[in-house]
């Protein structure tokens, strides 16, 4: 069903390019642009590339121990961390034990094609490239690994549940700075058209 085809390796000024922050409108808007014309976006590979065949993607969850590899580093898979409708969410550890999550985009439901998981992934790494600001999780990375679709994000170290359930913590002098963050994050989100 998958057919892995070698193509020409590209001139490096033709290369893809994605930054990792984008910092200007421009900027974002290029990678968006680039992410839905290239075939290379952010793929495991600049001398290889998947062509599926299938209409119907095979989801291939991760298991724990699993090493993921983008252009951009190897993520080594942890333990299960939820899942939704969309997607699983696993813990991960970069090459510098950077403690991180990885979110596997999963078919909605058994007749959705790999084109419109593909199209899917690309939304949401585009949506989530253009959310910067220091209260919204950062996104490393994204990319394809065996018609699997990763991105790879900040993890938060503590939910808000376990903050405010610590003994030692009053939540009561926290509630204000916690909700001025969150706050600050929804307005931005607001400001930028995505809420």
């Amino acid at each position: 069903a998958h057919i892995w085809r070698p193509i020409r390796q590209l001139p490096f000024h033709r290369m893809p390019f994605f930054p990792l922050r984008c910092s200007t409108k421009v900027a974002q808007d290029r990678f968006i642009q680039q992410a839905a014309e290239s075939s290379h976006f952010l793929v495991s590979s600049a001398i290889l590339r998947l062509e599926v065949t299938m209409s119907v993607p095979r989801f291939r969850p991760p298991s724990s121990g699993d090493i993921l590899v983008s252009s951009r580093g190897r993520y080594q898979v942890g333990d299960a961390l939820g899942s939704g409708a969309f997607g699983a969410v696993y813990s991960c550890r970069d090459d510098w034990e950077n403690e991180l999550v990885v979110k596997v985009i999963k078919p909605t439901h058994q007749n959705e094609t790999y084109q419109e998981v593909r199209n899917r992934w690309i939304d949401e790494a585009g949506k989530l490239v253009k959310l910067r600001h220091p209260c919204i999780t950062y996104v490393h990375d994204a990319f394809e690994q065996n018609t699997t679709f990763f991105i790879i994000i900040e993890r938060c170290q503590v939910t808000l549940q376990d903050l405010f359930s610590t003994k030692r913590l009053k939540g009561e002098e926290w509630v204000i700075p916690i909700a001025s963050c969150v706050l600050q994050a929804l307005h931005y989100m607001h400001a930028e058209g995505f809420v």
